[in-house]
């Protein structure tokens, strides 16, 4: 555990050290602990790193939030929505999930196409979105869900609540 957590606040420091934050800078979990190589421990892995990431960050009183992000397979034609954590389960995609730091005043983070997910997990504290981007070239739909660790983040920064 302290191994994991060394990685998630050496990765952070270093992301707001440099601000690659802006460029997106992101750490996957199975980067984080061999163990979250397993896709079927993808979600509870990313669960895990994203309250301790969230805990660091209010720990070391940063100006920050963190973002978890899980990447759900392309679909030819819009899906609006997932209802549950089993729909998630069952669509990720073959990337592990990923952590996202930003700056709470940060403007560049924009995904207006998001929308607002009544899911909750215990033991989680943060707000799902499921967001859904056309990708031209490859003519498929790229979607996402992701745990957002501020409310009023979210509030100013996505689209459909």
């Amino acid at each position: 555990m302290k191994n994991i957590i060394y990685k998630i606040e050496s990765w952070i420091l270093n992301v707001i050290a440099d601000n690659s934050w802006q460029q997106f800078n992101d750490i996957h979990i199975d980067d984080i602990d061999i163990a979250y190589k397993d896709k079927k421990k993808w979600i509870e892995g990313g669960m895990s790193c994203f309250n301790m990431s969230v805990e660091l960050i209010r720990d070391l009183n940063l100006p920050f939030i963190i973002t978890l992000s899980l990447a759900l397979k392309s679909k030819k034609t819009a899906i609006n929505t997932v209802k549950s954590i089993a729909d998630i389960q069952a669509e990720l995609d073959d990337t592990p999930p990923s952590l996202y730091v930003f700056h709470k005043d940060w403007k560049g983070y924009n995904f207006s196409n998001s929308v607002k997910l009544d899911l909750h997990i215990e033991g989680v504290n943060g707000v799902f979105y499921y967001f859904q981007n056309y990708d031209r070239g490859d003519k498929d739909y790229r979607r996402f869900v992701i745990i957002l660790s501020d409310k009023n983040f979210s509030r100013n920064y996505l689209g459909k609540r």
